[in-house]
C-alpha cells in the first residue's frame, strides 16, 4: 500500500512539474510584445534559435515543445492572386509579428490556463472535429484537435493593432 502511495505521489509531482514548466514558458511567450519586441529581446528571453530561415522565422526546439517566431519584413505587398489585396504591417523590419508554440505535452486548454469564455470558436474545415478558438482582443489563437487537446497556441496582432495593417 505504501509503495502505491509513493508511486502516486511521484507521478503527481512529475506531472505538476511538467505543467509548471509549460506555464512558465507560456508566461515568457506571453510577455513578448507583438510589433515592439525584436531579435535582441527574443535572444534575451529564449537564447539563440535552433534554426532560422532568412532571419524572418526563428525556431526553438525545447523540452516543452517547439516555438516558431516570425519577424516582420518591413514591407507592404500587393497580392495579385485574383483580387488585389495588400498584405503586411506598417512596422519596421525585424519586429516580432507572430509566435506559435506547439506543446510537446498535449492537454486541454483550460489545464494550460486559458479561460475559454474569452474565445470565439470556429470549425477547422480541413481537419474534421478540430476547432480554432481565437480572441481578437488578446491576439491569441488556440488550435484544438478533435480529441480536445491543445495542438498550438499562436500569439499575433491584437485588434487594437489593426491600424498597423497595410491598407
Amino acid at each position: 500500500m505504501r509503495l502505491k502511495i509513493v508511486c502516486l505521489f511521484v507521478v503527481v509531482l512529475i506531472a505538476s512539474n511538467t505543467f509548471g514548466r509549460d506555464r512558465d514558458l507560456l508566461k515568457k511567450i506571453h510577455s513578448v510584445e507583438i510589433f515592439a519586441a525584436d531579435s535582441s529581446t527574443i535572444r534575451q528571453i529564449f537564447g539563440d534559435p535552433s534554426h532560422s530561415m532568412e532571419r524572418l522565422i526563428w525556431t526553438y526546439k525545447l523540452k516543452q515543445g517547439e516555438i516558431d517566431i516570425t519577424f516582420t519584413d518591413g514591407e507592404c505587398r500587393t497580392d495579385t492572386n485574383g483580387a488585389m489585396t495588400t498584405k503586411g504591417w506598417r512596422v519596421p523590419k525585424g519586429k516580432v509579428q507572430e509566435i506559435t508554440f506547439y506543446p510537446r505535452k498535449r492537454d486541454s486548454p483550460t489545464r494550460m490556463g486559458f479561460a475559454m469564455a474569452d474565445f470565439t470558436s470556429v470549425k477547422v474545415e480541413d481537419s474534421p472535429g478540430a476547432l480554432e478558438f481565437y480572441s481578437e482582443d488578446q491576439g491569441i489563437t488556440l488550435f484544438i484537435s478533435s480529441k480536445g487537446k491543445l495542438e498550438s497556441i499562436t500569439y499575433s496582432a491584437k485588434k487594437s493593432q489593426d491600424r498597423l495593417k497595410c491598407a
